[in-house]
């Protein structure tokens, strides 16, 4: 009984569901068994002018809540997609903070899992292990934009450039007596109609930004477009990667499925399963340095959720 109230609280709104959490150890028990099996809807971090603020929106009750975080400081702030904030602040110092429990770790915890990093100017990459005790560089990984593991391939995808999409073998890390390094191997190319540069591996518009994810068994490219006189986002565009020919199909209409993306690992849900929070065949992201909210639906028009 109580798993299904806790269920209840989570579709509903996770207001709801974070305070049934904390009544006493048998509701936060449950309240756990729920998370561990189901996908909750995300809230979205949007920008703000003072240092102290943060504003978090709650999709499932259009509410935004405006916080007082000083742990987040003059600090840019990345989604981890299990609850915590990963702040990285101007002397590169690395924390994770929980903006609702307000749990701060200094020190990162250990991996418990293959972890693989993106970072410099360059965008490089590099991985580690729970054994590990420094970072693998991962050879050949320049001007990656995004990285993902996608279950029904087995593997981890990388997305470089303009959309060319490789991947890593990340066993190699397992095995103690291996000392090859680590390669990325050519996976599917972008098509003319997603790149129109002359090399997509190592070159990127700065007008453009891509995310990986797997959606419901589909692995999904997303391209996002920005305005070169606003900088702010001008569109999307959505590709499916055919698994037998490897070549990518763009995506008209993603039916009852929605899409996140942000400083943070793109995701998706089924707007069936949140149908008082959120619009199927839709993408909903933030625009940094503005504090507005939106949701971009059928691929076409953008409407101002926070503000209008």
């Amino acid at each position: 009984m109580l798993e299904k109230i806790a269920g209840k609280c989570m579709s509903i709104n996770l207001k709801d569901y974070v305070m049934f959490s904390c009544v006493c150890r048998s509701w936060h028990e449950a309240a756990t068994v729920v998370k561990s099996n189901n996908i909750i809807l995300p809230w979205l971090m949007l920008s703000n002018d003072d240092g102290d603020k943060r504003n978090l929106f709650d999709l499932s009750i259009k509410k935004c809540y405006n916080l007082s975080l000083p742990e987040t400081r003059n600090r840019n702030c990345y989604g981890t997609g299990s609850g915590w904030i990963l702040t990285v602040g101007l002397d590169l110092e690395i924390h994770l903070f929980n903006p609702l429990t307000r749990d701060l770790l200094h020190d990162l915890p250990p991996p418990t899992r293959g972890v693989v990093v993106i970072y410099g100017e360059s965008d490089f990459v590099a991985a580690a292990t729970p054994e590990d005790t420094e970072w693998t560089p991962i050879i050949d990984a320049i001007d990656v934009g995004d990285v993902a593991y996608c279950p029904t391939l087995g593997l981890t995808l990388f997305v470089q450039g303009s959309g060319f999409v490789s991947y890593c073998d990340l066993y190699q890390l397992l095995l103690s007596n291996n000392k090859s390094p680590l390669r990325l191997v050519d996976y599917a190319s972008p098509s003319k109609q997603i790149s129109k540069l002359g090399n997509p591996k190592i070159c990127r518009s700065i007008l453009e930004k891509f995310y990986l994810l797997e959606s419901f068994g589909d692995i999904l490219m997303v391209k996002r477009s920005y305005d070169k006189d606003t900088v702010m986002t001008d569109g999307f565009e959505v590709y499916k990667l055919d698994l037998q020919t490897k070549q990518w199909e763009e995506v008209v209409d993603l039916g009852d499925v929605v899409l996140f993306v942000g400083n943070s690992p793109a995701t998706s849900v089924k707007a069936s399963c949140f149908p008082s929070s959120c619009n199927p065949n839709s993408i909903y992201f933030t625009d940094d340095g503005r504090e507005a909210c939106y949701w971009y639906n059928e691929f076409g028009n953008m409407i101002d959720i926070v503000q209008g």
